[in-house]
């Protein structure tokens, strides 16, 4: 088996992993649901270059870290609309793709889907935005503070 079909096995059990520990937690995904590292990649430069783009303007929350996550989950509530699909970057997004999920998902599930994020396994973020990334909210925890972003 060459490298490559070596590395794509290897991201498929790992999603099909994932897809397991999911359902066992009433989450419906298949391996579908998963962007392609390649287009992972290109959404989470975009998604920073909107982020930078926020930064400059001034158009970001400041919360205290022990309320960030409270933050987040207010503006995640104004920003979800249950029909539209939404991209989540879960825990090594960039090693298994991110996730495509309904917002429905999301809004029944914030809490287990907050736990599979990369903030909460050693990341500095938690991602969730429309496909087309037209709107989106970020939890982004830098050195001095944390920050909500919200488009």
């Amino acid at each position: 088996m060459d490298k490559t079909r070596l590395v794509e096995a290897k991201r498929r059990n790992g999603i099909l992993q994932i897809c397991k520990e999911w359902r066992n937690n009433g989450i419906e995904i298949a391996i579908d649901d998963f962007y392609d590292i390649h287009t992972t990649l290109q959404l989470q430069e975009k998604i920073i270059a909107k982020l930078d783009d926020l930064d400059t303007q001034k158009k970001y929350i400041v919360c205290k870290k022990t309320y960030e996550i409270e933050d987040f989950l207010n503006y995640t509530s104004k920003v979800i609309c249950k029909s539209m699909k939404y991209v989540f970057f879960v825990e090594n997004s960039t090693k298994f793709g991110a996730i495509k999920l309904q917002g429905d998902i999301i809004s029944n599930n914030i809490e287990y889907i907050i736990s599979k994020s990369e903030l909460l396994n050693g990341g500095c973020s938690i991602f969730i935005c429309s496909c087309g990334l037209e709107n989106g909210v970020c939890l982004w925890r830098g050195e001095y503070d944390s920050r909500v972003y919200c488009w």
